[in-house]
């Protein structure tokens, strides 16, 4: 059979891919902030970091909370100061008061301890709790402090006569994270392993009830009420929940920008940006205007615990690997000497 004529028309041509420049992406003034957060030193412990807290007064010492011991540090990590060691257990929740002299802690023995910082003097042993004791909060006037615990109650305890003046009892589980509102020293929320998050005002009874409940969907595992206490965000599962308190707890805004549990959220030391930490081993950094995720920081292990100074300068990250991360943020000697640090642009 004669061959046939190739028809050009129908022969495979190749086609011609039309190249476009490059797009160079600019970096944003936001990711130049959180950049600036360089030089990770990190320092190893003997157990996980439970708990990490700056004092609200500078120089803005560090309290870390690991195995049997609460240890302050310099800001930046590098000087050992005191190490508070009472604890026949683990210790949970060291914090600092907000003048900077005493620091609270709970543990496994389910007593709540106080400690004079300067010193690491053990002050109070605050007993009644009959399970550990998670979370340890103080309120705004530095004479009270709350704690939740796996005896599924909250307590308010008067520091100077170690005493009990409230108990809140309405919780199925355990009690992991408590908060005190900034602007009222009777008003308090407690987040449970029961999925509930309960706002309290202590100076009603145990029988009246909280002043509202919610449901998270998730245990919670921490709470943060915003400046000026009119807003709650509760952390648990992988989302963040945002509450308006002023409008009986109605729910604002669901964040779901993790992978794996929330451990811990706090805000940036301006009150401009909300940090949340999760087991996925990303901090993930948020506008409290509009609670969009503007930069997100990958570690080397799942986080637990995480604070951010007061002046903005240092980023600190407890992990499983029982390691502490500090990143410290390259900033103007000018600039820190004038206090010249300001809120971040929105």
């Amino acid at each position: 059979m004669a061959s046939q004529p190739v028809n050009d028309s129908t022969a495979y041509k190749k086609t011609a891919l039309k190249r476009y420049p490059a797009v160079q992406q600019r970096e944003t003034a936001e990711a130049r902030y959180w950049r600036r957060f360089k030089r990770p030193a990190v320092h190893s412990h003997q157990a996980p970091c439970t708990s990490i807290h700056f004092s609200p007064v500078a120089p803005f010492d560090l309290a870390v909370t690991t195995s049997l011991s609460i240890k302050t540090y310099n800001k930046g990590g590098t000087l050992a100061k005191k190490t508070m060691s009472r604890f026949s257990d683990v210790a949970f929740s060291g914090r600092w008061r907000h003048d900077g002299r005493l620091i609270a802690a709970g543990g496994n023995e389910g007593i709540v301890r106080t400690f004079e910082a300067s010193s690491a003097t053990a002050l109070r042993n605050l007993r009644g709790h009959t399970a550990p004791v998670h979370t340890v909060r103080w309120s705004i006037d530095g004479l009270r402090l709350l704690s939740g615990s796996d005896d599924k109650t909250v307590r308010l305890w008067d520091v100077p006569t170690e005493t009990v003046v409230g108990t809140r009892d309405g919780h199925e589980d355990y009690v992991r994270s408590v908060v005190a509102s900034p602007t009222s020293p009777d008003t308090w929320a407690a987040g449970s392993y029961d999925h509930s998050v309960r706002v309290w005002d202590m100076r009603q009874s145990n029988s009246d009830g909280p002043v509202f409940g919610v449901d998270h969907g998730a245990p919670v595992e921490d709470l943060l009420f915003m400046p000026g206490g009119s807003i709650l965000i509760s952390a648990g599962g992988n989302t963040l929940k945002v509450w308006d308190v002023l409008k009986g707890g109605k729910l604002v805004q669901t964040l779901s920008n993790h992978q794996k549990t929330i451990t811990c959220v706090c805000l940036d030391g301006t009150e401009t940006r909300l940090l949340s930490g999760s087991l996925d081993g990303h901090v993930k950094i948020y506008s409290v205007q509009t609670y969009a995720v503007t930069h997100g920081l990958k570690y080397q292990a799942p986080i637990v615990s995480m604070a951010i100074s007061p002046d903005n300068t240092h980023l600190v990250v407890g992990t499983t690997d029982n390691a502490v991360t500090i990143r410290q943020r390259e900033v103007r000697t000018r600039a820190i000497a004038n206090n010249l640090i300001a809120p971040l642009h929105h």
